[in-house]
């Protein structure tokens, strides 16, 4: 207690020798008015700025040619203690913040104003506003690019495909297509590439475009040799290691009703339900493709896909959303609104997951649904 009473006495003795008050030492504008607008006092930097204006009124427009700013009036403050506001004095922004003085009536004698010049701030914050809507253009825009590089929805040579797609961002990281090679054969997958945003939409259009090209030139039609290949591509892109996707892909063909598919690390596995409502688990192992696993192996399995059958492929953001107590949605549930919902299925897949969620979407969403039908028509009359 000794030393701090000793403390103040030695600042009280140095702004006494220098004739100085604490105000005179900050770097912001200080000044004290009446409340009629009589200018009481001004701190040095202030009057450095402005010359001595003590005692003319700073409520006076007038007055601000003079290099006198506007003051706040009693009737301005937002609270009991305090106001705060944004100024333009000879060419500047200046913060305003302003607190009143009581007398032992409860009325207001005296209002002290500190005036921060935050013009650097202020045309930072614009810089960034207009990059910011720049950039959010530019985003919408490669989100509309990305939604129209979807595949469409109808009949595709007897089966009918329909989906929902979901980003959680602007930009997605999952990615599905469906490639008629030709009349018999339909080439599909749906792929989850690991993060968000720009650098995870950029590497579904990379596996967009490298599926099909290597489906249409029919270097790698079965779906071992063309996962063999992307995998090889994408090494050659010398990404982070951090970066990946898992890939569900299969070939169809229709006139033997044949599905052949791998699984490159897809842990959102495939959903057959079949005409008669039962359902089967399309499983299957495989690493993801990575510059890590360049070399990895992928077996193929095989499923009947008869008339009347569906299959649900999806991404995680379904099955990994949480509820409050921080519990995964999970399969199950995604089997149950299947069930139940056989007429409409995805949008209640994506009602059941939305009211399931607790708190912001984190992950992109994407459902696509397959069905094979014996007449196309009976596809098309569901779109329209």
């Amino acid at each position: 207690m000794f030393g701090k009473k000793n403390n103040v006495k030695t600042i009280n003795s140095v702004l006494k020798a220098n004739n100085k008050r604490i105000s005179d030492y900050l770097p912001d504008w200080i000044r004290i008015i009446d409340p009629s607008g009589i200018i009481l006092y001004e701190n040095e930097v202030m009057i450095d700025s402005n010359g001595n204006n003590e005692g003319e009124n700073c409520y006076d427009e007038n007055n601000i040619e003079r290099g006198i700013p506007l003051g706040t009036r009693v009737s301005e403050f937002e609270s009991k203690y305090y106001s705060s506001k944004n100024i333009e004095f000879e060419g500047d922004t200046y913060l305003v913040r302003s607190t009143p003085i009581y007398n032992e009536n409860g009325e207001v004698f005296a209002i002290v104003e500190s005036f921060r010049n935050i013009t650097i701030e202020v045309i930072s914050i614009k810089r960034y506003e207009k990059v910011a809507k720049q950039t959010r253009k530019e985003l919408n825009d490669a989100k509309n690019v990305q939604k129209a590089l979807l595949p469409d929805k109808g009949d595709h040579n007897g089966i009918c495909v329909d989906y929902r797609y979901i980003p959680s961002q602007f930009l997605s990281g999952d990615m599905f297509d469906i490639i008629s090679l030709d009349q018999d054969t339909i080439c599909l997958y749906i792929a989850d590439v690991v993060g968000h945003g720009v650098s995870a939409s950029l590497i579904t259009m990379f596996i967009r475009q490298t599926v099909r090209s290597l489906v249409k030139s029919q270097k790698a039609i079965t779906p071992n040799l063309l996962l063999g290949e992307l995998t090889k591509r994408f090494a050659e892109l010398n990404l982070e290691d951090n970066k990946y996707f898992t890939i569900f892909y299969g070939v169809y063909t229709i006139s033997k009703n044949e599905f052949i598919y791998v699984n490159a690390g897809h842990n959102a596995v495939p959903i057959k339900m079949s005409e008669d409502g039962s359902i089967e688990l399309i499983e299957g192992t495989g690493l993801p493709i990575s510059f890590i696993f360049a070399k990895g192996k992928y077996i193929e399995s095989k499923i009947k896909l008869n008339i009347g059958d569906k299959i649900l492929f999806y991404t995680d953001g379904i099955t990994e959303t949480k509820d409050y107590f921080n519990e995964f949605y999970g399969i199950d549930r995604l089997i149950q609104v299947m069930k139940k919902n056989r007429g409409n299925m995805l949008d209640n897949i994506v009602n059941s997951v939305s009211a399931y969620r607790w708190g912001a979407q984190e992950d992109d969403i994407a459902i696509m649904l397959i069905e094979r039908l014996e007449d196309e028509n009976d596809c098309e009359a569901r779109f329209n």
